[in-house]
C-alpha cells in the first residue's frame, strides 16, 4: 500500500489474543460490527473465512480490504523505548496443496513491544496502550494491563519506556485450582486484606497461599473469602515488585473485567486513584489509530 496514500475507507480491526480473536467491520473510524472468534491457527485457521467473510459482507465490501491486527505472533515486535503503533505489512502464508494464499486482504500488523533487560515482550497491549494514549494525549504515567501476562509500562511523551511483565494471573488460576475454586467470584475485603499483608511480607506470599487453600479444605471457609485471599496474596506480591513503577505514578488499568477488576480493589485499597480504560475501546482505538497512519 503506498504510503502516502488515503486510508482505505473500508476495513476490517482485529485484535488476536492467542486463539482467541476480536473483529471489527469498519467504515472510517466507526465500527459497524463487533463479533469473536476463536482461531486456534490465527490468520491461518481453516475457520477464519467464516469469521471475517460476515464482516466484508456487513460493510458491503469484498473480502481484499484491509486487515489490521494487532496481537499477531507474525509480527516483530519494537525495542522499547518506542512509540507503540503504526503497522507493518505481513506476507501471507501460502496453501501448500494449492500455491494460493488466503481469502482476505492485505494483512497489516500492529507490534507488540519487546524489552530485552529484563526480558519482557507484549503482543496485542501495544495496541492498547497506543489507544489510550491517542484519546488521552500528553498523558504520562504508568500503564498497567492485566491478562495472562499482565504488563506495567512507563509511559513519557508518548512513547512506552520501559515495562514489567508478571504471570499473576496464570498462578490465580492454577492455585484456584487447586483448591477446587471456581475461576470467578472473590471477596473484595479478604483480596485488599491479603494484599496489603503481602505487599508488606512478600516473602510469606507461598505459606498465604498454602494457608488459604489449607483453610478452604480444613475448616470449610467462604469459597469467595478463599478466592480473594488467593488473588489478595498474588496480586500483593506483584505490587510490592512492582512498587517503583506505581508509586508515586498516574495509573491506568486496562483489562478485560475479570482480569482488571482484582487489580482496581488491591489498587484502591492502597489509596491510589486509578483510571480504568474499557479494554475493548483502547484496542479499537489503538487498532483505528494504525489504520490512520496509513497515510502519514
Amino acid at each position: 500500500m503506498d504510503a502516502k496514500s488515503t486510508p482505505p475507507p473500508l476495513w476490517i480491526a482485529a485484535e488476536a489474543r492467542g486463539p482467541d480473536w476480536t473483529f471489527w467491520a469498519m467504515s472510517g473510524d466507526n465500527a459497524k460490527m463487533q463479533a469473536q472468534a476463536r482461531l486456534e491457527h490465527g490468520a491461518d485457521d481453516p475457520g477464519f473465512a467464516a469469521a471475517y467473510l460476515p464482516l466484508c459482507d456487513v460493510l458491503g465490501a469484498p473480502s481484499d480490504i484491509p486487515l489490521i491486527v494487532s496481537g499477531l505472533e507474525q509480527g516483530l515486535p519494537s525495542p522499547v523505548p518506542t512509540r507503540p503503533g503504526g503497522c507493518k505489512a505481513v506476507v501471507p502464508s501460502m496453501d501448500a496443496s494449492t500455491g494460493s494464499g488466503p481469502d482476505r486482504g492485505e494483512l497489516l500488523a500492529v507490534p507488540g513491544l519487546s524489552q530485552t533487560a529484563p526480558a519482557a515482550l507484549m503482543r496485542y497491549e501495544g495496541a492498547r496502550i497506543s489507544g489510550f494514549l491517542s484519546l488521552n494525549p500528553s498523558w504520562d504515567g504508568v500503564i498497567c494491563l492485566p491478562g495472562a501476562t499482565t504488563h506495567w509500562a512507563l509511559v513519557s511523551a508518548d512513547e512506552v519506556i520501559s515495562f514489567q511483565s508478571f504471570l499473576t494471573t496464570s498462578m490465580v488460576s492454577a492455585a484456584l485450582a487447586r483448591a477446587g475454586l471456581p475461576p470467578d467470584g472473590w471477596s473484595p475485603q479478604a483480596l485488599a486484606d491479603s494484599a496489603a499483608d503481602t505487599i508488606s511480607k512478600p516473602e510469606l506470599t507461598a505459606a498465604r497461599l498454602a494457608e488459604a487453600v489449607a483453610g478452604h479444605t480444613l475448616n470449610a471457609a467462604d469459597t469467595q473469602d478463599t478466592a480473594g485471599k488467593i488473588w489478595g496474596a498474588l496480586i500483593g506480591a506483584e505490587l510490592a515488585a512492582a512498587r517503583p513503577y506505581w508509586l508515586g505514578q498516574n495509573l491506568a488499568l486496562i483489562g478485560a473485567q475479570n482480569h482488571a477488576a482484582p487489580y482496581a480493589t488491591a489498587l484502591k485499597a492502597q489509596g491510589l486513584s486509578v483510571t480504568i480504560a474499557d479494554a475493548d475501546r483502547m484496542s479499537l482505538a489503538g487498532l483505528t489509530r494504525a489504520w490512520r497512519q496509513l497515510s502519514d
